[in-house]
């Protein structure tokens, strides 16, 4: 064969053993999650995060959903708010329903981060979380969102049983020019509105 008719295309025998080795390393970081000890699957979910790509991402999110250990499962989170990329935001929602307190805190914090309209939904689930602590979290991220769906959320937060979740909500809602006042106990358990 002439070798001037040889085509040679750079990278491409880079680019194949690229990707024979991220299918090793894929391997391993699989086994250490499922099998591993904490230090070795936290070390598998500090190395997938340094990867960021959509394999890494679905392995995180995995790991996010099964990890007993409450200390991988904030790691996760934290790898996954540090990326700023929006293909982060769907593993984040599942965070939102940890059971750990801190963890859904932690996701409420990554997800105001990017202060994206598309986390108004999600963050709005969590109005009716448990803590206090996390509904003043999604309060306060959702009054950073300069986007009018934002609104209705932090209206509803205005019955929430808690005084200063309601006050969190009109402040959020007066920082958006909405003009509030509290609405009277009576008037919280009818289900009316807080803005007027």
């Amino acid at each position: 064969m002439d070798k001037s008719t040889i085509i040679e295309v750079p990278g491409d025998q880079q680019e194949n053993n690229e990707l024979l080795g991220n299918r090793q390393e894929n391997s391993e970081l699989k086994e250490a999650l499922r099998q591993g000890d904490e230090a070795a699957r936290l070390a598998a979910v500090g190395r997938l995060g340094a990867r960021r790509d959509w394999v890494a991402l679905e392995m995180l999110r995995g790991a996010l959903m099964t990890d007993p250990a409450e200390r991988i499962r904030s790691r996760v989170v934290s790898l996954l708010g540090a990326m700023n990329d929006l293909t982060a935001m769907e593993p984040l929602t599942v965070a939102l329903n940890d059971p750990s307190e801190e963890i859904r805190l932690q996701a409420v914090a990554a997800m105001s981060r990017f202060g994206d309209p598309w986390i108004i939904g999600p963050l709005g689930t969590r109005l009716g979380d448990g803590a206090e602590t996390v509904r003043l979290a999604v309060i306060r991220a959702l009054g950073g969102i300069d986007d009018p769906g934002a609104v209705e959320p932090l209206r509803q937060a205005c019955l929430d049983p808690a005084g200063e979740v309601r006050a969190a909500a009109l402040s959020a809602l007066e920082a958006k020019g909405i003009s509030s006042r509290p609405v009277p106990a009576d008037d919280r358990e009818t289900g009316t509105g807080c803005c007027e």
